[in-house]
């Protein structure tokens, strides 16, 4: 029986070496080697070749934790254990009342803080970007209203100017009509 199952993955000495000898006549070379490959694979349920490249490069990057690191991380469940006994059997002494209302107190104050620390519309970094969009926004307002006051300074500047030279002018005795007055707020 042929299957090859769609496959034309290449036998790599990594292949050779992990799989089972497949007798006289049938080595890497042989033109049938490709599908008796494949047919191996298929009868364990796989439906393609392996990529043995990857998989031995996969141990390459997982790091185990040394002995000293599990002991140390068995430590600190077994004293969140012990912790936890000796906080249930404190709530029967009532003498230790004030140091178990003051754990509670504390317990909720740090969730309150880690509350901030969530996923959601009130999480510091969210607060964060939306202060930093009003004050940008604010910046904006702020740069617009000073060129806003410059060119008023500078309009004004430019009216009283105009208007001095009209009053000198009445006062001088010369005659002003309705276009001098509108030549000098255009200008």
């Amino acid at each position: 029986m042929e299957h090859d199952g769609g496959l034309n993955q290449q036998i790599t000495p990594q292949i050779v070496a992990l799989l089972p000898d497949w007798g006289p006549g049938r080595t890497a070379l042989s033109s049938d080697a490709t599908t008796g490959y494949n047919e191996y694979f298929f009868r364990l349920g796989l439906d393609r070749v392996p990529d043995y490249d990857i998989m031995l490069h996969m141990n390459e990057t997982r790091k185990r934790r040394t002995p000293d690191q599990l002991i140390a991380d068995a430590q600190a469940r077994l004293d969140k254990l012990q912790a936890k006994q000796a906080e249930t059997e404190a709530k029967t002494n009532p003498l230790l009342a004030p140091l178990l209302q003051e754990i509670k107190d504390v317990e909720k104050a740090e969730l309150l803080a880690r509350k901030g620390f969530s996923k959601g519309p009130q999480n510091f970094d969210t607060r964060i970007a939306k202060a930093e969009a009003r004050i940008a926004s604010i910046e904006t307002a702020k740069a617009n209203a000073e060129k806003v006051i410059a060119v008023s300074k500078a309009r004004k500047a430019t009216l009283r100017a105009a208007l001095s030279t009209l009053t000198s002018e009445i006062a001088s005795g010369k005659e002003i009509g309705e276009d001098d007055v509108f030549l000098a707020l255009e200008a």
